[in-house]
């Protein structure tokens, strides 16, 4: 399952060219499941520049598949550890939003597709998995297959991701 982030959706929107967004039609493409969080939705909704657009993407959005918080107040100090995690490190978070849609992530063992460096950053702290970071780090992204989306894990192993 595929947690897709704001960045994504917001790039896909403008109609550009990155491996993110071209990963996220290859999900489309092949039914793999995905969804979105509350706080992306409204991410999303709160760009817009016109009501036709508002109208629009509300229609889209408000039909995907949505991931909670599974604890209406453990989630949220997960998340704030999250933030001091990092900065316990030396990594500053630019979004604290970030860490609530990490920490939703982690608690239902989704894959996160973004192009947000503040994930990148913090998925080596806190065990996040990303799918196709934008910038992964040397020998950690496998070449896709016909079979499906590849991905090499942290630990070590090859993730194929198939349609249902």
């Amino acid at each position: 399952m595929v947690l897709v982030d704001t960045s994504v959706l917001i790039d896909l929107f403008k109609g550009n060219d990155n491996a993110p967004v071209r990963s996220f039609k290859e999900i489309i493409q092949r039914h793999v499941p995905f969804g979105i969080t509350s706080v992306i939705y409204q991410e999303v909704l709160q760009g817009v520049k016109t009501k036709k657009e508002f109208n629009f993407l509300n229609d889209y959005l408000s039909t995907q598949r949505f991931f909670y918080p599974k604890d209406q107040l453990a989630s949220y100090a997960s998340a704030a550890e999250i933030y001091y995690l990092c900065r316990k490190r030396g990594i500053t978070i630019r979004s604290t939003i970030d860490c609530l849609i990490a920490q939703i992530a982690l608690e239902h063992k989704l894959l996160l597709l973004h192009n947000d460096n503040d994930f990148t950053l913090m998925a080596p702290v806190i065990g996040l998995d990303l799918l196709f970071p934008p910038k992964p780090p040397s020998g950690n992204r496998s070449p896709r297959s016909s079979a499906g989306l590849r991905y090499r894990a942290r630990n070590g192993l090859d993730l194929v991701i198939t349609g249902q």
